[in-house]
């Protein structure tokens, strides 16, 4: 193998996503517990006939928060930028394949609560329904962005200002949605059906702007880290 074939985009990104994997993929396998832990937490059995699946997505993304550090944080180690004008692979290449691989994770991850809903784990076979929220599947994403953004970027007065904002703007939302569930009592007419707590194409709107905002979130990330090729990696 001639340099130009090992130093080859293709070639870097397959040899750091092959390396992350035997480092972390039983790391997923690990996290498939909290997965699957999450239908057996703040559940309510026979307290209605439909299921909210929130608390599992939570804690799949509080495992992806973890890993995301786990995986991303040894790039910003204080090394100078000689130690990385000798490594093997371009920083920006290394950023794809962290990504790549935190993406399948999630997406595995996702999986096995799709499959916990479709077994009704927690349900003590009395919750008929297993109602799945687009704004929930997307959280274990939003999670991966807003920790890669705090592990690449600078960390100044600003950021912590939008990071404050941010914080309450995520909370009120979460809080505001737990009311609503909460506030749409089962009625006769419905057959003591509970309705969402509000439309299901509203909710894929806010899904979907919530993966706009972690696409642009990601792409701000990737050019603030390649811009901080040159000094000690604060």
């Amino acid at each position: 193998m001639t340099a130009l074939e090992f130093y080859d985009s293709r070639r870097q990104f397959r040899r750091i996503l092959a390396l992350d994997w035997s480092l972390h993929a039983l790391d997923f396998a690990y996290g498939s517990v909290y997965a699957l832990l999450g239908f057996f937490t703040f559940r309510r059995v026979g307290h209605s006939q439909v299921y909210d699946v929130i608390a599992p997505f939570l804690l799949v993304s509080g495992f992806m928060i973890y890993q995301t550090w786990h995986v991303c944080a040894p790039n910003t180690r204080s090394a100078t930028a000689f130690y990385y004008f000798n490594l093997p692979h371009h920083r920006h290449i290394a950023f794809y394949a962290h990504l790549a691989l935190l993406s399948l994770g999630g997406l595995w991850l996702l999986a096995v609560v799709l499959l916990g809903c479709a077994l009704k784990l927690g349900g003590a076979g009395i919750t008929a329904h297993y109602r799945i929220h687009p704004e929930m599947l997307v959280l274990p994403f939003v999670a991966v962005a807003l920790t890669m953004a705090h592990v690449y970027l600078i960390r100044g007065w600003s950021y912590w200002l939008m990071t404050a904002l941010l914080f309450i703007a995520v909370c009120s939302w979460f809080f505001s949605k737990l009311y609503l569930i909460d506030a749409r009592p089962p009625l006769s007419r419905n057959d003591y059906w509970p309705e969402r707590e509000m439309a299901y194409w509203i909710q894929l709107c806010i899904a979907g702007i919530m993966m706009g905002f972690v696409w642009s979130l990601i792409e701000r990330v990737r050019t603030k880290w390649q811009h901080r090729q040159i000094g000690g990696i604060r």
